[in-house]
């Protein structure tokens, strides 16, 4: 997944060369622990993660987030965003520091916020990190419809004209486009063009559907939040899992299920074509944290729900999508294509390589995506998704209100709902889901209040978050 909830990041000269270097014996500020924690980052460090955290992160929050799930983590991190620099750094008070960031790989600030062990040394014992809007120029704020459509022109065929991004941009306003086009090559091979029905990999986008089907159930009295797993899946094989993780905290990462990725699904990936199929990957493993401690990004915790789903449905999870989601909105270019559907007309994803040439991703895919992401859609498919989502056509207007609105406070500006992520920015409210992977990145954002639309689908890595930033401040200082 491409996190934009537990985020991902050469550090300037601001306090020094050579923090790497600190360990556990290291009588550090917290000033000196937080940059070093930035350059251990960048990927000139080759950073040995399980060495790193164990001479710098403190025993109880290795303890409580378990090493492996540590590792994850900052791999992951490490591999989104690669080259970061510092642009500020606040202190917060003598334990806590907030430092601005700029990815120069991935065209993106983030802020991480870190706390330290109040002894001496200052190790590391919490650390959270979130996307956040870059600064906008005086002259883009206030503009009406017409404005904003100049704007987004100029700033995205800038992209497209300088191969930073390829795919579909598409901004609406009360169901209508103001903007609306399609960049670069859906396959560099064929030089197939990308077009606004042109499928692209979501991601974890597809998180958001597989949190209104458990909605419609809901509404259907077919089952409740509450419910335990165990009620609906009672052979399930972790018996924690089973007895004490509720549907609520599946869908709001608190279940404390992780993620499969790792050695066992790289082994196996390319036979991986059911649910269960990919629940038999961690379905016996322990919790990364109990259930209910806190927040813990987790792709396991929706691919059980998708679990739920079949049960309860009678459904294979691909058949209830189509037939619940995908044909309620009128999404006729969406689906959880198999890698190997030639005929599927969807986009192979890209990243450039350290020569500068251009890679597809089709070795890294799994065969199919799941409930946790990986499935496709089109942009002209999303624009008809929010106006159905919006329109009651997928779920009530009550469970819109449910799955949308913020369990999970992560920040003052942001708090995740059910596959929902719920954001405030200059005051005004959206809600919506990114996604991302090795080769594509995805991201849906809906202003409830103001009417405004915002789908940007990239078959590059990296390549929709920086656009969607820029999006969705212009629309958030709009007129």
């Amino acid at each position: 997944m491409k996190l934009l909830f537990v985020a991902s990041l050469t550090v300037c000269l601001l306090f020094g060369a050579n923090l790497a270097i600190a360990t556990r014996d290291t009588v550090a500020t917290p000033e000196e622990r937080g940059a070093a924690f930035i350059d251990a980052l960048n990927p000139e460090s080759g950073t040995d993660w399980e060495t790193y955290i164990t001479e710098n992160f403190s025993a109880e929050f290795v303890e409580r987030r378990g090493i492996d799930g540590l590792i994850r983590i900052m791999a992951m991190i490490s591999d989104d965003v690669g080259r970061v620099r510092i642009e500020s750094v606040e202190k917060q008070d003598d334990n806590t520091l907030r430092l601005v960031v700029y990815s120069e790989t991935a065209d993106h600030w983030l802020a991480f916020g870190l706390g330290f062990d109040p002894l001496p040394g200052h190790l590391i014992s919490s650390f959270e990190a979130l996307f956040i809007p870059a600064p906008l120029a005086r002259d883009k704020v206030g503009l009406a419809d017409e404005g904003l459509a100049e704007e987004i022109a100029a700033y995205i065929h800038d992209k497209a004209e300088t191969d930073q991004f390829s795919g579909a941009v598409i901004v609406a306003h009360n169901g209508k486009a103001i903007f609306a086009e399609a960049f670069g090559d859906a396959d560099k091979k064929t030089r197939r063009k990308n077009t606004l029905d042109t499928p692209v990999n979501l991601g974890s986008m597809n998180k958001m559907f597989t949190a209104l089907a458990i909605a419609q159930l809901v509404d259907e009295g077919l089952l409740d939040y509450a419910d335990t797993v165990g009620q609906h899946l009672p052979d399930y094989p972790n018996p924690v899992v089973r007895n004490e993780v509720t549907i609520h905290q599946l869908l709001s990462h608190t279940s404390g299920l992780g993620s499969y990725w790792g050695k066992k699904f790289d082994s196996k990936k390319n036979d991986l074509t059911t649910v269960a199929d990919f629940v038999a990957l961690f379905a016996e493993d322990p919790l990364e944290q109990p259930p209910g401690k806190g927040f813990l990004y987790s792709n396991n915790g929706p691919t059980v729900a998708g679990l739920i789903i079949e049960k309860v449905s009678g459904l294979s999870y691909y058949d209830y999508i189509r037939q619940n989601i995908y044909l309620r909105a009128r999404m006729t270019r969406s689906d959880h294509y198999r890698k190997d559907d030639n005929g599927a007309g969807f986009a192979i994803g890209y990243e450039k390589t350290e020569s500068g040439e251009w890679q597809d991703n089709i070795d890294w895919l799994g065969m199919i995506g799941g409930p946790a992401g990986g499935g496709y859609a089109s942009a002209n498919d999303l624009l008809r998704y929010s106006s159905a989502l919006s329109g009651g056509d997928i779920v009530s207007a009550a469970q819109v209100e449910t799955v949308t609105s913020g369990k999970i406070r992560l920040a003052e500006d942001f708090a995740y709902g059910y596959g929902f992520g719920e954001h405030e920015l200059a005051g005004q409210r959206y809600v919506g889901h990114n996604g991302g992977a090795p080769g594509t990145n995805a991201e849906f954002s809906l202003f409830p209040e103001l009417g405004y639309t915002v789908i940007v689908l990239a078959n590059y890595g990296h390549a929709a978050t920086p656009v969607a930033d820029y999006l969705r401040q212009l629309i958030a200082h709009s007129k």
